[in-house]
């Protein structure tokens, strides 16, 4: 996490799990402008977090897009079967289903493809 006012993670803190692992990073932050996305990559990031509620659809297919761009790969976090909607239309490849937090739509255990029926199988 480097969202700092909140969580009380910095860009400091991906620098330093992308100095110890081999494996891809995720920069896990409220990503919703454009140069998070530059700056996520800057820092070794290999993927990052597009939360589809705190995007509208024109800014969720640009932000995915700059991302691809860039050779990383979005984790794109739904909390209802319309945001999944939303999320395959902008062309995510993958979606993770935040069941964390209380929604009118049923909570998941575990995602399964019963969970999101737009989703294709693979």
């Amino acid at each position: 996490m480097t969202e700092e006012r909140r969580f009380h993670g910095s860009l400091d803190d991906l620098d330093a799990v992308r100095a110890a692992v081999s494996i891809p990073v995720l920069r896990k932050d409220f990503v919703v402008q454009p140069y998070q996305i530059h700056e996520a990559r800057a820092h070794g990031a290999d993927m990052l977090l597009l939360i589809v509620a705190a995007l509208d659809q024109s800014a969720l297919v640009s932000m995915l897009d700059r991302t691809e761009s860039l050779g990383m790969t979005a984790l794109v976090e739904v909390h209802t079967e319309q945001e999944a909607d939303r999320a395959l239309k902008a062309g995510a490849k993958v979606i993770g289903v935040n069941a964390a937090i209380s929604r009118p739509w049923r909570l998941i255990g575990t995602a399964s493809r019963e969970s999101l029926p737009g989703c294709p199988a693979t």
